[in-house]
């Protein structure tokens, strides 16, 4: 995984196909198409032309976007596209950016490639993504990192990291992969884990951790304590964590004073499904 600061992306604009939003959405739009694979070898007309759902109408990029094609390896979305849905979905490569928030679904089944967005994101952002990165810089609306009803289970690879606050079931039924939240989490974060990392450095919201056999949530803000069912194990310094932080810090992330060498609380559980997982708990003092 390569580091996505902005300069980065700065640094790969030039040339990048762009599609700028002509005017504010009234609608929901449903756009998988937005996607560097999805452009690949399209001039600007055959761009224009690809449908997409408006409510029950069917239009085209053309009609909500003025396009300037470029380089498809490198795509920037501009505008408030909060209303546009599926952004990045099944992604594999390239690298998009959404200079706005953008809607819900982002990066939905993601398997490799670099998101960017410099607002918010809605609800699912990077639900059952197996590879890749996405990176928001606001806020994440629920279940992002969560798996889709009816599945089993959930994140299965790649990293997600939003730098402003999450909402419910983070990475709810997560298998592998690695989510970062800057902020504080909704309730049930890291509900029905199955494995993978989650780090939480604000303040996790209530049941955090249930249902979870193996999975990992770092706490390194302020936290009352896991549920009952969760027990705890020792206090120590967990070594494992340093390469998280060595590329924490790669991804230009600050840290909490003391965490690379401080003491953790780990509490083992959820011992209702005899699971094996853990809450680890940033002692500050």
């Amino acid at each position: 995984m390569g580091c996505l600061s902005c300069a980065g992306f700065v640094k790969g604009m030039g040339g990048a196909t762009r599609l700028a939003l002509k005017e504010s959405l009234s609608a929901t739009v449903e756009a998988d198409c937005l996607t560097p694979e999805s452009l690949a070898g399209r001039s600007g007309g055959e761009i224009a032309a690809l449908p997409v759902g408006m409510g029950s109408e069917k239009v085209t990029l053309g009609d909500l976007f003025d396009i300037e094609p470029g380089l498809t390896e490198d795509v920037i979305l501009e505008g408030d596209l909060a209303k546009v849905n599926g952004i990045g979905k099944s992604m594999a490569h390239g690298r998009l950016t959404v200079q706005g928030n953008a809607g819900a679904h982002l990066g939905a089944s993601m398997r490799g490639g670099e998101i960017l967005v410099q607002g918010d994101a809605g609800e699912y952002a990077g639900a059952q993504m197996t590879g890749g990165l996405i990176r928001i810089r606001g806020d994440a609306g629920d279940r992002a990192g969560a798996l889709y009803p009816g599945r089993t289970e959930g994140v299965d690879g790649g990293a997600i990291l939003i730098e402003g606050r999450a909402g419910h079931e983070l990475g709810a039924g997560m298998r592998r992969g690695l989510i970062a939240v800057r902020g504080d989490a909704g309730d049930f974060a890291g509900a029905r884990m199955i494995g993978g990392t989650i780090f939480i450095f604000g303040r996790p919201g209530d049941q955090a951790g249930t249902g979870n056999r193996r999975g990992t949530i770092v706490v390194l803000g302020d936290y009352a304590g896991p549920p009952p069912s969760y027990v705890l194990s020792c206090t120590y310094s967990p070594t494992f964590l340093d390469c998280f932080y060595k590329q924490f810090r790669q991804w230009e992330w600050d840290l909490p004073g003391g965490v690379e060498s401080g003491l953790y609380r780990r509490f083992i559980g959820d011992q209702n499904v005899n699971g094996k997982g853990e809450i680890l708990v940033f002692s500050k003092s």
